[in-house]
């Protein structure tokens, strides 16, 4: 029988002596260490925390887990974790390590540093008890091909015990570096994936943490900017939000200071547009150049900004008998008289005047459905409507519709 000896608190292994050593070591978190002239041993080190609240899924997969685990009694059950950071995943592997100290009254040990000898691997197995073993960033700590394949004869189950070991990683495991891990669920058994936070979970934790709930459709709108939006990213956004005085600056702006930028590369970026004049399509006619994406941007955020306007006349004015139409120039000389040339939806020619204005920004209507990711300003006083949408999709929040918010 493996016994243990406590010295302080460190636990060693030890041999069976009566009256000193131990057959299993207390409920609770302990940190694998190692000295060469030592060996191994347990230290016992503060026990993790939960945040009072979760958003989003982050535990759905937590019984499914902890019900597989206990029926492979005795072969490790490996379970990787990854994603960006901030995404969720650190979060699920506290709630199932807090969960299996708490309620079962077992022993997690966490890992922070390079083992992969025959030691290591002994030491483990050694432990006879039902445990859980953490090493939190995977990626980071086994930073060579040769570290990470010596951990598979481990997770293999070459070192027969009942152990659950949970690896987060900031990498992907198809990474050549892990490739061995990668659809082999006889050595990791669950992969689960951590992308951005949900547009529901943004809403749920924004209505409980933002003071004014009525700008919650301007931070959706800011958040589906980008292609990766974490918790992190989140709780500092709302934040400086709740800041006094915050209330006058919009979302956008605070992204100039703030170390949230949008993963928009504008360079890939293919805008389409359509366009209306006095009720005829003139997508095609609209002077593109003055309503890119930078004057929308500005426009978007700084009422002032102005925008030009312009639908240049593309032909010339025609009588009945098919004749151009003339007038005399400042010059007193005779010209053609031109014109915008559209078609009506039977297809007949209209002919209008162009469009040359410059307004402000205030003096339109704009509107953003953060939804769709459309882009609607409106002229009255032209009678003109522009809707702009971009493609292909960078937002994770309306990958559906391949369109994209600028």
């Amino acid at each position: 029988m493996t016994q243990f000896l406590r010295q302080n608190d460190t636990y060693h292994l030890a041999p069976d002596v009566s009256g000193v050593a131990i057959d299993n070591l207390p409920a609770g978190f302990y940190r694998i260490c190692f000295h060469k002239e030592i060996g191994y041993w347990l230290q016992i080190t503060d026990p993790m925390k939960l945040i009072p609240k979760a958003y989003g899924n982050a535990y759905q997969h937590q019984d499914r887990i902890m019900e597989t685990f206990a029926e492979r009694d005795s072969i490790p059950t490996t379970v990787m974790l990854e994603g960006y950071k901030g995404t969720g995943k650190t979060l699920l592997a506290k709630k199932l390590c807090v969960d299996f100290v708490k309620n079962e009254g077992r022993i997690v040990i966490l890992q922070s540093d390079t083992h992969c000898c025959d030691a290591y691997k002994g030491f483990l197995q050694k432990i006879k008890q039902k445990k859980i073993v953490f090493i939190d960033e995977f990626d980071k700590v086994y930073t060579q091909a040769a570290q990470v394949n010596d951990m598979l004869t481990l997770l293999d189950g070459m070192y027969p015990q009942h152990t659950m070991f949970i690896l987060t990683m900031n990498a992907d495991s198809r990474h050549s570096k892990y490739e061995f891990f990668h659809n082999r669920p006889g050595r990791v058994y669950y992969n689960l994936k951590f992308g951005s936070i949900s547009e529901s979970t943004i809403s749920d934790y924004a209505t409980d943490v933002l003071e004014d709930t009525s700008r919650i459709p301007e931070l959706i709108e800011f958040i589906g900017r980008f292609t990766m939006f974490n918790m992190d990213m989140l709780t500092v956004l709302i934040h400086e939000m709740n800041k006094s005085g915050s209330n006058e600056l919009p979302v956008r702006q605070m992204a100039e200071f703030l170390n949230i930028k949008p993963t928009i590369s504008y360079d890939q970026v293919r805008l389409r547009y359509t366009a209306t004049f006095k009720g005829y399509d003139v997508s095609d006619i609209i002077d593109k150049s003055y309503i890119c994406l930078d004057q929308l941007e500005e426009a978007m955020s700084n009422p002032d900004n102005r925008l030009r306007l312009y639908i240049r006349e593309n032909s010339y004015k025609i009588d009945e008998a098919g004749k151009f139409i003339t007038h005399i120039d400042e010059d007193g000389d005779e010209a053609t008289t031109s014109c915008l040339a559209v078609r009506d939806s039977e297809g007949k020619r209209v002919e209008l005047e162009g469009l040359h204005e410059i307004v402000k920004a205030s003096e339109l209507n704009m509107k953003w459905d953060a939804k769709t990711r459309v882009f609607t300003m409106h002229s009255k006083e032209h009678d003109l409507q522009v809707s702009v949408c971009a493609e292909p999709s960078f937002s994770y929040l309306n990958k559906d519709t391949r369109v994209l918010d600028f």
